[in-house]
């Protein structure tokens, strides 16, 4: 009667352990996610500083070129110009860069939570089956005793 008693807990317990590590994945996904848009909306905010800064120095090159009476179709100009955009152009990319390394990062994560999420079940069904297995031996001792 004991064994019985104690197998039927095992398999509640073990209904509610697996329903609470669904919710426990869910909630570490959702945490990601979170984590994955605020490093986006840092590398975002990178990406604008970056287009401000290149502004910024594009108008000072502007305007030393007009104070010194260079004119903007100026060879060594444009060269100047050109090299001040080679340069921005690297930093977003290298921004690029890392926005990608982010998503295969988060992408990496959320399977790993899964896949841990799936081995813990399979652990819990397993000790489920257990517990079913001794309920019915001890349903089948208890017929033989009668």
């Amino acid at each position: 009667m004991f064994l019985q008693i104690a197998a039927g807990i095992g398999i509640v317990s073990g209904i509610a352990g697996m329903f609470e590590t669904t919710l426990a994945e869910r909630a570490q996904i959702e945490q990601i996610n979170l984590q994955a848009k605020q490093r986006q909306l840092q590398l975002t905010q990178k990406k604008t500083s970056i287009y401000d800064q290149t502004l910024k120095v594009l108008q000072r090159q502007t305007a030393q070129a007009a104070v010194r009476g260079i004119g903007m179709d100026s060879p060594s100009f444009n060269a100047i110009q050109r090299n001040t955009l080679n340069i921005s152009s690297e930093n977003l990319q290298n921004v690029n860069t890392q926005e990608e390394l982010l998503e295969y990062s988060a992408k990496a994560e959320r399977e790993n939570a899964r896949n841990t999420m799936y081995a813990k079940l399979f652990g819990q069904a397993a000790n489920m089956g257990m517990s079913f297995a001794m309920l019915q031996k001890g349903s089948l001792g208890g017929l033989n005793d009668q």
